[in-house]
């Protein structure tokens, strides 16, 4: 039996065992010392001299590499709205930013939501500007005309986001936290947001977030409200028209992940693209070539959650393995759709 080789498995682990290592000591907050810093470009160099002489210098290296990408991400520049939020709360602030995010409006209490998460660019207060930086979670009662790409000016107060749980495991924060959000806008129903220009998103964000709003209103048209609400968060990941009492159902019965788009949706696609094209007369390489490329947009017009990309790059390594007519190995494959999240 010949030995397997997977270089890919190693450089994942010492790249995740750099980032568990870092983090004891990089909190994510403003404070953060410089001795972190230190030890990860004592090991990107060391590793890089020794890289060339045997295996343990490249794992230094990617060990390194790996403390070096969470710190880069953990250590908030000097105009972040982290370090800003002393001055900021209590009071209203207007502020000025893009949006970039996916604006959900659902229905809260006996009002209206709409939410989003919107990268700042100014803050203002009591006539006195200042420029910010950093992702905020905006939260505007009341139906606004607002999209994806828009840059707006609002004003409201700031603060930290919602806390549901007690556990840090189930932590909301923590959860926006892991996507750099550390704080939150909440702007009253009788304060205006102004649209100071429209389109200033990414091209491709765009039209997968439009392709998912068409693919949710062609739900809506042609199906009961009650099966909207189920069909677009099962093939979508969109829950704005999902109810409050069947969003409390499957939350009592503990099978809320149902509603969650993951890799079984992702491999039901995949799987059901290919069996489609089997039926037409077309080349091995295109089948393939058309099923990856099914299989990443479906991950882009879901939102390209980490579950969702990880298998959408799992699917796309082991089909490309047999479009290249190489034998897949899981555990590499399986490396490399989590180096890639990384």
């Amino acid at each position: 039996m010949s030995r397997t080789h997977r270089p890919l498995l190693w450089v994942t682990i010492t790249f995740i065992m750099g980032i568990w290592g870092i983090s004891f000591a990089a909190t994510g907050t403003p404070d953060t010392g410089c001795w972190p810093w230190l030890i990860t470009i004592a090991c990107v160099v060391i590793g890089g001299i020794l890289a060339c002489r045997g295996v343990l210098g490249i794992l230094i290296l990617y060990a390194g590499l790996g403390a070096l990408s969470l710190l880069t991400v953990r250590t908030l520049p000097a105009d972040h709205i982290a370090r800003a939020a002393v001055f900021l709360k209590g009071s209203p602030v207007t502020f000025t930013g893009l949006i970039v995010s996916d604006v959900d409006i659902s229905a809260w209490g006996k009002n209206d939501l709409t939410r989003g998460t919107v990268a700042l660019e100014e803050a203002c207060r009591n006539k006195a500007c200042m420029k910010v930086s950093g992702n905020v979670l905006v939260s505007a009662f009341g139906v606004r005309d607002v999209a994806y790409g828009d840059r707006i000016r609002f004003q409201g107060k700031l603060g930290l986001p919602e806390e549901w749980s007690t556990s840090k495991r189930l932590s909301n924060r923590e959860r926006l936290k892991r996507k750099s959000i550390y704080y939150a806008v909440t702007v009253k129903k009788t304060a205006e947001v102004l649209r100071l220009a429209r389109g200033r998103g990414n091209y491709f964000c765009a039209c997968f977030i439009n392709a998912r709003t068409w693919g949710a209103n062609v739900f809506r048209k042609y199906c009961s409200s009650g099966e909207a609400g189920l069909v677009n968060p099962l093939l979508l990941g969109d829950r704005s028209n999902l109810s409050p009492h069947v969003r409390d159902l499957f939350k009592r019965t503990g099978t809320s992940h149902i509603l969650a788009v993951s890799g079984f949706n992702v491999g039901m696609i995949v799987s059901g693209l290919g069996m489609l094209l089997t039926m037409f007369p077309i080349p091995r390489p295109l089948k393939y070539s058309c099923v990856i490329l099914g299989g990443i947009l479906y991950a882009g017009l879901t939102g390209n959650d980490p579950p969702v990309a990880r298998s959408a790059i799992m699917s796309a390594i082991i089909l490309g393995s047999f479009l290249l007519e190489r034998e897949g190995e899981s555990l590499n494959t399986v490396a490399i759709a989590v180096f890639g999240i990384l």
